[in-house]
Parts: structure tokens; C-alpha cells; sequence
């Protein structure tokens, strides 16, 4: 008799345990959670970062000026290489904006002027591929 409570009981336990430590329960909840999302890719778009936003109006410039050494509608193309240098400068706002509360943070945490001084260095490198980019752009 004692050797079927310890086996109901033992069984019982193993359930819930592997319902509650194996991910057995993690995955139930996320195949829900995914099942009541209307689009996971158009939330993840909406959700970037400016530094994504940035990296991707970039590559776009990269597409364009692919289209316009091949000549094909030229004033079009510039016309997307302008909305995008424009898009740029509004990212880049953002982007120095982050720049400002990294600084801050870092002060705030009393860390050493060593550690200021690789921000201080960053933030420089970005400022000047920037300019090369924007300089670059008015060129084409």
C-alpha cells in the first residue's frame, strides 16, 4: 500500500516540477503571448532604437546611390538621398541625445576620467564619420 502512495505521490511531483522548472510552463506562455500578437515584426520596427533607425537609413543611401550610378531615374534618387540625409539629422539628435545621458551616467557613477575619456573619443569617431557622410552627401 505504501509503495503506490510513494509512486502517486512521486509522480505528481515530477509533473509539477517539470511543468514548473523544465520550461514546460515557459513555453505554453509564449506560444500564447505569440498567438495574441497581431505582428511581432511590425511591433519590433516600431520599437528600434535611433542607432538601428540610423544604421538602416544608411544602407538605404547605400541602395540608392547603387540605383543612380546605373542612371535610373536620377532626380527620384536624389530626392530619396535628401529625405534620408534629412532623416539622418533627426537621428542623429536622438543619437547625441543618448551621447549626453551616457556622459551623465558615467559621472554619476564616479568612475575614472579614463573611462570619460574612450566616451569623449567615441563620441568624436561618430561626429566624424557623420560629417563625412553629410559631406559626402552633398557632394553627390
Amino acid at each position: 500500500m505504501k509503495c503506490k502512495t510513494f509512486r502517486w505521490v512521486a509522480i505528481i511531483v515530477l509533473c509539477f516540477f517539470s511543468w514548473s522548472f523544465l520550461g514546460i510552463y515557459d513555453l505554453a506562455y509564449a506560444i500564447e503571448r505569440h498567438l495574441n500578437q497581431p505582428s511581432y515584426n511590425s511591433k519590433r520596427s516600431e520599437a528600434s532604437r535611433p542607432e538601428e533607425r540610423f544604421q538602416k537609413a544608411i544602407e538605404e543611401i547605400e541602395e540608392t546611390l547603387e540605383r543612380l550610378v546605373s542612371k535610373v531615374e536620377v532626380e527620384v534618387e536624389k530626392k530619396k538621398l535628401k529625405t534620408k540625409n534629412e532623416e539622418i539629422g533627426a537621428l542623429d539628435k536622438e543619437i547625441r541625445k543618448q551621447f549626453v545621458e551616457t556622459e551623465k551616467k558615467l559621472r554619476e557613477a564616479g568612475l575614472p576620467d579614463e573611462i570619460l575619456e574612450r566616451h569623449y573619443k567615441f563620441v568624436k569617431h561618430y561626429e566624424d564619420n557623420l560629417n563625412e557622410l553629410r559631406t559626402s552627401l552633398k557632394t553627390i
